[in-house]
């Protein structure tokens, strides 16, 4: 007997980190605490392992990212040999997992060619025909919401042996064709359903820590919701894509109630802050009362910090009910405007201005409860010039903070417009043009030791160099008004900068080396550059070089 029935594994973004020279440029700083090789589970997962343990099936969730980010000798191959389990379930979720998900099917399949080996998540389910046809690593994918879907596929491998009319799957048949069984529309609601249940994932330790000054919390994301009522185009969990890809036509609730209970094994747990993923207005203005009400009621031993997030600007009579009803002693906001242009951001899907962002911004200051702005580069109607409304924006902004309130704002290159988005399957209509669009060029792109080769877009006004140029000069900006506003010291502030040289000098020099026709000198200069980009006194040397060199 298998020691396990499911043995989730959360695939890094780069498979041979560690091994391999790797340059993942801004994003390392983008995605902060989950690092680059994006360690963050999908909500997903520990919500299909919990409804499987319920179930009666024995399973654990290895977070390879995870353990492959904290120790550096470890591979896919070395974590993986040692693990038995009748099906291992790899997520790709996230395009940014393409080619690491793959290649840690094609390793268990090969270590473990008697274990099924199942593919879910969005990018799965967008893609599952073209990588069932072209991964014979791969034995199924289960496309969209996937509690039952699993629970019913490990069900009929523990009875018959085989994968069966398992709904929502796709797989090879007894003559070797794809076929996709039918997908059954997900719940209503999502009280069967529970994203607390830390234990089933090992390791956790760097997952769950946020550092905050001098103190390390123990953080954790609870979504209140699935599914959107809102079309950003960009998005691949837009209502468009959940409708396509998840046969969701609106969003499912969990309620206050269930959201308590969470909230209470969260603190028995150990967390101290609590991130409530999606925004608890897109239900009824009732849902969001009785949400934060019945919140507000309890006292938690651990739980000091919760954080809410806005899709659009609030309104005096839901900041006035959040800062009586907060759901524990530290509440903050975020929200994420994505352009500081009313022009780019309506033809984005968000149909607000700068003024309502710059009003909810002092809405927040005068009930004092601090708010995050979160912008992206570059959207499909962005040019030089909005960039810079964007950076007035920001400067407006952070000119609200004060001693007793917090403002600030950041921002996050995409680099891989989301399969399945609106944006994706109707590019030119919205100000892009793909660069590559299938699977397999998506891997293979992803496969690429610089970030400057996972872009897989350019827009109407911007080149994929110009993308790259407009992330360095927004990133300069942003440094310059963290410290004219307090948030870096002049020593941070340098340090920054420093970085930013860094970036800009390793990115120039990765893609000059790219370009080598020489293989053995290619991989040559690719190590002196990593050496270089990984060894901090050989970064400083690197950056003052290159500014002497500057100098006329």
């Amino acid at each position: 007997m298998a020691s396990y029935d499911v043995i989730f594994l959360h695939p890094p973004s780069f498979a041979e980190y560690g091994k391999k020279p790797w340059f993942p440029g801004p994003i390392a700083r983008t995605v902060g605490i989950f690092s680059p090789l994006f360690i963050m589970i999908p909500f997903g997962v520990l919500s299909i392992a919990e409804h499987l343990v319920k179930n009666g099936f024995r399973v654990k969730i290895v977070n390879l990212a995870e353990r492959m980010l904290t120790v550096p000798s470890c591979t896919i191959a070395s974590l993986v040999k040692d693990l038995d389990s009748r099906v291992f379930a790899i997520d790709l979720h996230w395009g940014i997992h393409s080619d690491g998900a793959v290649r840690t099917a094609e390793i268990c399949k090969q270590l473990h060619p008697n274990s099924s080996v199942i593919l879910g998540g969005l990018t799965a389910s967008y893609f599952s025909q073209e990588i069932m046809k072209s991964s014979r690593s791969v034995d199924g994918i289960i496309r969209g919401e996937a509690e039952e879907a699993m629970v019913a596929l490990v069900d009929s491998l523990i009875k018959n042996g085989k994968l069966g009319e398992v709904p929502n799957l796709t797989f090879r048949d007894s003559n070797d064709r794809v076929r996709a069984n039918p997908q059954v529309r997900p719940r209503s609601n999502l009280d069967d359903y529970d994203y607390t249940n830390l234990s089933l994932i090992e390791p956790r330790n760097r997952l769950l820590s946020l550092t905050i000054g001098s103190r390390t919390l123990q953080v954790w994301n609870l979504p209140v919701c699935r599914g959107c009522a809102f079309n950003c185009i960009t998005c691949g969990g837009s209502q468009y894509a959940d409708r396509r890809i998840l046969m969701r036509e609106k969003p499912a609730f969990r309620s206050a109630r269930r959201m308590v209970e969470d909230f209470q094994r969260l603190d028995e747990q150990g967390i101290n802050y609590v991130f409530l993923f999606q925004d608890c207005r897109l239900g009824t203005k009732a849902y969001y009362e009785d949400l934060l009400k019945s919140l507000h009621k309890e006292k938690w031993s651990k739980i000091e910090h919760v954080s809410l997030e806005l899709f659009n600007p609030v309104d005096d009579e839901f900041i006035r009910y959040l800062a009586a009803n907060k759901p524990a002693d530290t509440i903050a906001l975020t929200f994420s405007p994505e352009s500081g242009s009313d022009e780019v951001r309506r033809a984005f899907g968000r149909n607000y201005t700068n003024q309502a962002i710059l009003e909810t911004n002092i809405k927040c200051a005068t009930s004092s409860i601090p708010i995050d702005f979160h912008f992206m580069i570059a959207l499909g109607q962005e040019s030089p010039e909005t960039l810079k409304e964007m950076w007035s924006l920001w400067d407006k902004i952070m000119s609200r903070k004060t001693p007793t309130f917090f403002t600030s704002v950041d921002f996050g290159p995409m680099v891989l417009l989301d399969p399945g988005s609106i944006a994706y399957e109707n590019p030119t209509r919205f100000g892009y043009r793909m660069l590559f669009t299938t699977f397999n060029e998506i891997r293979e792109a992803l496969s690429s030791p610089s970030w400057v080769g996972w872009i897989n877009y350019e827009t109407r006004y911007l080149t994929r160099d110009q993308l790259v140029q407009s992330i360095f000069e927004t990133t300069e900006v942003w440094i310059d008004l963290y410290e004219k506003y307090g948030l870096f010291n002049q020593e941070r502030a340098y340090d920054e900068r420093i970085k930013l040289r860094l970036e800009k000098g390793i990115t120039r020099e990765v893609q000059r080396a790219l370009k080598y026709p020489d293989v053995e000198e290619r991989s040559q200069k690719l190590k002196e550059l990593d050496q270089i980009y990984r060894d901090p006194l050989l970064a400083y040397s690197y950056v003052l070089t290159a500014e002497e060199k500057s100098v006329p």
